[in-house]
Order: C-alpha cells, then structure tokens, then sequence
C-alpha cells in the first residue's frame, strides 16, 4: 500500500514560494545587468578597465533616488529607468569610487586626463 504524503504547513510553502520568487528576481537582474552592459560597452568610460564594472548616474539627482535599501529588482528598474532618460554610464569601481555625486569630474590617471563625457581622451 502506498505511503501517504505528509501535508506541507503553510509556513513550508511560504518559504518555497518566497524562495522561488527570489530565484526568479535575481534572474531578471542579472539579464537586466547584462543587457546594460551590452548596450553600454562592457569598458569603463573613464579609464577603459573591463573588472568591477559598476553604474553611475552622469548628472546625480541626489543620493535619496537610488542609495537607499532596494531589492534587486528596484536597482535594476531604477537603472533602467536611468538608462532610457540616457544618464547612465558604466564606470570601474575605482572611478566610481573618485567621481562620487559630482558632475563634470575628469579623471587623472598615469598622467593622462580622460573625459567621461566622452570615449575621447581630453586635452
């Protein structure tokens, strides 16, 4: 005779359910990440390194918008959002790091100067 199954409580399913949302959010962020980066260029803009790659906004609107505690999901919808208005750049964590809510910053590196408004190196 076949063994019954034993019900799942509600906490149980709970916990799967949760579980399996939080699979499929980090999913979705790590495409959305992905699909900004390939539509970006997978560089830093400031100094062209390929590692640690991080967003930044070109023209902060202040550090309330987006330092908060976000999910995942939040983060890469507010990125998205950034991107479409076309304020997003990609920076490596070092030059991100450098610029921090300023705009207009230049970077000096090994001597060189390079704009972040653009992929040409500044006079």
């Amino acid at each position: 005779m076949p063994r019954k199954r034993k019900k799942k409580s509600m906490m149980t399913k709970r916990k799967e359910h949760s579980r399996r949302v939080m699979r499929i959010n980090r999913r979705f962020c790590v495409f959305v990440r992905e699909l900004l980066l390939f539509a970006l260029g997978r560089e830093c803009k400031a100094c062209g390194a390929a590692r640690q790659l991080t967003f930044d906004c070109v023209k902060p609107d202040g550090a309330k918008r987006h330092h908060g505690a976000m999910s995942w999901r939040q983060r890469m919808n507010f990125y998205w959002a950034e991107f479409e208005r076309g304020n997003l750049q990609v920076l490596c964590l070092g030059c991100n790091s450098a610029k921090q809510d300023r705009e207009g910053w230049a970077l000096s590196l090994f001597g060189e100067r390079f704009s972040i408004y653009n992929t040409r190196r500044a006079a």
